[in-house]
């Protein structure tokens, strides 16, 4: 999470990050994979969400309020970005995603999910764009 959202990120590099997951799975598992998830789940909106964006979800994860989950996978494609299906288009003021994924990470417990879909007709992963996803929206 960016220091300007309550984080500590412009301090820490990658190296500082895997001595704290060393460091968390040597004293439980556990711990390392929720602090992994978390940060997989966040990790788009802090890298590339809006201010406003950031500012509606960023706090409540760096708190531990809010868990976020991560839904790139799908049961055809696996991880491969170039070959996801699942498609948005504009409806409204918003959106319509439509589409199936599959291994979830914090699926089931999240507040929000990170959805990655299909936008444009641009062939591989520079078609693709990523929405926040609230756990309780109909049709999720």
């Amino acid at each position: 999470v960016p220091a300007a959202f309550g984080g500590a990120s412009e301090k820490l590099n990658v190296q500082a990050l895997c001595l704290i997951r060393e460091t968390l799975a040597r004293h439980l598992g556990l711990a390392d994979f929720a602090f992994a998830m978390q940060g997989l789940g966040s990790g788009a909106i802090s890298l590339f969400g809006s201010n406003d964006l950031r500012a509606a979800y960023l706090p409540m994860v760096r708190t531990g309020q809010k868990i976020a989950a991560f839904a790139l996978s799908e049961p055809v494609a696996g991880s491969d970005v170039a070959a996801l299906a699942t498609t948005a288009r504009r409806d409204g003021n918003g959106w319509r995603i439509d589409g199936e994924k599959t291994w979830i990470s914090n699926g089931g417990i999240a507040d929000y999910y990170t959805v990655f879909a299909r936008t444009g007709e641009a062939p591989g992963a520079r078609g693709l764009s990523a929405f926040v996803v609230d756990a309780d929206t109909p049709g999720l």
